[in-house]
């Protein structure tokens, strides 16, 4: 399990003397948050059980806070083949990366000049800056990497954007050093790539998946069957 994405499910059942019966106490660790619940089982259905479980594998799946990891991203432009690479720094939600910064663009092995700051678009505004959104598969990318020093000007020479929430996806890129420009409209994010490189104080990023609501859900029917089964044990034993 990920340990920026712990899911620690806890279940402990506490056995009281009657009439008040067993107790089922279901507490969730992911990240930041921390929440339990706890359910009697006198008299409940085993519809209401498997509810507790529901309940459990819900609040684990929730999002977590997320550590700054460096990406490493490329895209291929169609129009005018050209091979874009570089990296940057953010904090991944699901399939999106925000916060972003510490980026670095090269095309064909010649990088952009400058510092680069990272700005987001938004209808009506422009580009605003620090609301740049990278995402895993290219289909939600919105974002200018280009110098601060430039954006006062009407044509910046060093520039790489990519951006979808308009009628007309586009990617663009501007390179002073190769006196041109590249140019794809519809942009389509099948010639994107973006992949966890290293978490920000340089450790690998874990690879091991979090589980899967279904699989949390199962663990969650199981035992409820379980405490179903000895239930009836119990009755037969009276």
């Amino acid at each position: 399990m990920r340990s920026d994405l712990a899911a620690e499910l806890h279940v402990c059942i506490r056995n009281r003397t009657p009439p008040t019966g067993g107790g089922l106490r279901i507490c969730i660790n992911r990240g930041m948050l921390f929440s339990c619940k706890e359910f009697f089982l006198t008299g409940m259905s085993i519809m209401t059980k498997l509810a507790a479980f529901a309940f459990a594998a819900a609040m684990a799946v929730l999002p977590a806070a997320q550590a700054t990891v460096i990406y490493d991203f490329s895209y291929t432009f169609q129009a005018n083949p050209a091979h874009v690479t570089g990296s940057f720094s953010g904090e991944r939600s699901g399939d999106l990366i925000t916060n972003i910064s510490g980026i670095s663009v090269s095309i064909d092995g010649v990088a952009l000049q400058g510092g680069l700051a990272a700005y987001g678009f938004a209808p009506g505004q422009g580009w605003v800056q620090g609301g740049a959104v990278a995402s895993m598969d290219g289909w939600a990318n919105n974002f200018l990497f280009v110098d601060p020093d430039e954006m006062g000007t009407a044509d910046p020479d060093n520039r790489f954007y990519i951006v979808t929430n308009i009628p007309m996806a586009e990617a663009y890129m501007q390179v002073s050093a190769l006196n041109q420009y590249l140019y794809d409209r519809p942009y389509f994010g099948w010639d994107w790539t973006l992949v966890e490189r290293q978490q920000q104080d340089g450790t690998p990023v874990p690879q091991n998946p979090l589980p899967e609501p279904g699989s949390l859900a199962l663990l969650g029917i199981g035992v409820a069957g379980a405490f179903a089964a000895q239930r009836r044990r119990s009755r037969r034993a009276r």
